[in-house]
């Protein structure tokens, strides 16, 4: 089976969850540019789940850096 490159699109719920945040921290990331905005699909906004693994990767690293 051929490989595929799907996107997933993670709703307000999942990112806090993921994040471990609450929405208005999730939206002053996203203003203060710690965040990418989000993707806009009709009424309904969502983050890139690459995005948000992509926040956590670097949010480990830094803790990592700190460690060494």
């Amino acid at each position: 089976m051929p490989a595929t490159n799907k996107q997933r699109i993670l709703r307000m719920p999942e990112v806090c969850d993921r994040l471990g945040v609450s929405r208005t921290t999730v939206w002053r990331m996203s203003r203060q540019g710690k965040l990418p905005r989000p993707i806009k699909i009709g009424s309904s906004s969502g983050w890139l789940e690459a995005d948000i693994d992509k926040i956590i990767d670097a949010a480990i690293a830094e803790r990592d850096r700190r460690a060494a």
